[in-house]
C-alpha cells in the first residue's frame, strides 16, 4: 500500500492545501498528515472518512487507487434510477479489516480507561474531603483527573459511534458480518445484489 501516501500528497497539492490546513481540517496534527503522506502509517476509519470528504474523493480511492464504479441508468417503462456499485475487493476487505480492528480497540481503549480517570478522581477528591489529608494539591488532582477521564469517555463513545457507522454500511454493501477480529457470511444480513 505504498501508492497511498503518494494518492493522499497529490489529492492535498491539487486543492491546493498544507499539510497545516489539511490537518485542521479533519482536527488532527500536522505529524499525522505527514506520516500518512510518507507511508509511515495509516489513518484510522473516521480519519480516512474525513480524509476522502475533504478532497472530494472515495475511501475506496484512498484505499486503492481505484474509484467506485456508479453507473446509473434510466428505466423508461418504471421511470425511476438504478444504481449499481462495484462490490468490496479482498484487499478493500482487508484494509476495513485492519482499521475496524484498530478503532473497536480505540474506542473501548479510551471508555476503559476514562472510567479509570473518573475513579482515580473520585479517590483523590474524597483524600481531599478527609481532615488530615485535605490540601488544595488533592482537589487539583481530582479536577484533572475528572477532566481527563470526561474526555477520554466522550472521544471513546464518539468513535465508538463512528466505528458503528462505517461497520453497518460495509455490512449492508457486502452482506458479511463484521466482528472486531473477522468477517464471516451472515445469513441474516442481506445483500443488495
Amino acid at each position: 500500500m505504498t501508492d497511498f501516501g503518494t494518492r493522499l500528497r497529490g489529492l492535498r497539492i491539487g486543492h491546493n492545501m498544507t499539510q497545516d490546513e489539511a490537518a485542521a481540517a479533519i482536527n488532527v496534527s500536522k505529524q499525522a498528515i505527514s506520516k500518512w503522506e510518507n507511508d509511515r502509517g495509516l489513518p484510522d476509519v473516521s480519519s480516512l472518512g474525513a480524509l476522502a470528504e475533504l478532497y472530494g474523493t472515495t475511501v475506496d480511492y484512498l484505499l486503492t487507487g481505484e474509484e467506485k464504479v456508479k453507473v446509473k441508468k434510466e428505466i423508461v417503462e418504471k421511470e425511476k434510477i438504478v444504481e449499481v456499485e462495484k462490490p468490496l475487493t479482498k484487499e478493500m476487505l482487508k484494509a476495513l479489516q485492519e482499521r475496524n480492528f484498530v478503532a473497536f480497540r480505540l474506542s473501548y481503549g479510551c471508555i476503559i480507561m476514562g472510567s479509570i480517570a473518573l475513579i482515580a478522581a473520585l479517590a483523590t477528591f474524597v483524600l481531599y474531603i478527609i481532615p488530615k489529608t485535605s490540601s488544595y494539591v488533592m482537589l487539583i488532582l481530582s479536577i484533572v483527573w475528572l477532566v481527563v477521564g470526561i474526555g477520554l469517555v466522550c472521544w471513546g463513545c464518539h468513535n465508538l459511534g463512528k466505528y458503528k457507522a462505517v461497520k453497518k454500511e460495509v455490512e449492508e454493501k457486502t452482506g458479511m458480518k463484521i466482528g472486531a477480529y473477522y468477517f464471516k457470511k451472515d445469513k441474516n444480513v442481506k445483500n443488495k445484489n
